[in-house]
C-alpha cells in the first residue's frame, strides 16, 4: 500500500518529467539515520518514517537529476524515549506544527567518486540551502543511493530556549543515509 501512496505522492511532484527514470526507496528499503551531541557525547539516532523520490537519466552523467525526500519529523528513534518525546515537541522538531521536512535538489555536480548535490531543506517552515554529498550505485541488480550531510540545527531553530545553547547540545548533526531504490513504474 505504501509503494502505491507514495507513487501518486511523487508523480504530483512539479516538473517530474516522465521520461527520465525514476526510482523511490523509503523506510522499509534503507536508512535514514543522524548522530548528534548532548554535552560532547554523541548519541545516534535514525528516521523510522521517510520517502525518496529520485529521477534522473544515467546516460547524461545524472546531469538532471531531481531528488525529493520527505521526512515524518515524529519517527526520530534515538533508542531513548525521553529524548525522542523531546525532540518531536515544540523545542525541537515542533512535529504537531511541522509534520514533515522536505529535502530536494535539480543540481548535482561530480565531486571525487560521488555527486554534490545543491538543494533546499525545509524544516520547522524554515528553508535554507543543504548540501548533500550523494554516491549512485548502479553496478548491482537492486541500485543503490547513499550519502551524508551536516546539517545547522541551529539555522532550523530546532533546539529553542535553554537548548539552543551549542555547548549544551552542538549545533552541527551529521545525517547519514543507505537507500535500496526500487524503480517506479
Amino acid at each position: 500500500m505504501r509503494p502505491i501512496i507514495l507513487m501518486v505522492l511523487f508523480s504530483l511532484w512539479p516538473g517530474l518529467a516522465l521520461a527520465e527514470p525514476c526510482w523511490w526507496s523509503d523506510a522499509d528499503h534503507g536508512q535514514l539515520g543522524f548522530v548528534g551531541q548532548i554535552e560532547g557525547r554523541a548519541f545516534d539516532g535514525r528516521f523510522t518514517a521517510f520517502a525518496v523520490s529520485v529521477c534522473l537519466d544515467e546516460a547524461d552523467k545524472l546531469a538532471s537529476a531531481r531528488i525529493r525526500v520527505e521526512v515524518d519529523t515524529a519517527s526520530a528513534d534515538s533508542g531513548n524515549p525521553d529524548r525522542d518525546r523531546m525532540m518531536s515537541g515544540s523545542s525541537f522538531f515542533a512535529s504537531r506544527d511541522f509534520p514533515t521536512a522536505v529535502w530536494q535538489t535539480e543540481s548535482l555536480r561530480p565531486d571525487g567518486e560521488g555527486f554534490l548535490a545543491f538543494g533546499e531543506l525545509e524544516l520547522r517552515g524554515i528553508r535554507v540551502e543543504q548540501p548533500v554529498e550523494l554516491r549512485f550505485d548502479f553496478s548491482s541488480e537492486v541500485p543503490r543511493l547513499s550519502g551524508e550531510a551536516r546539517v545547522s540545527r541551529l539555522a532550523y531553530e530546532v533546539g529553542t530556549g535553554e537548548f539552543a545553547d551549542p555547548d549544551f547540545i552542538a549545533d552541527t548533526v551529521d545525517v547519514h543515509f543507505e537507500l535500496d531504490l526500487r524503480e517506479q513504474r
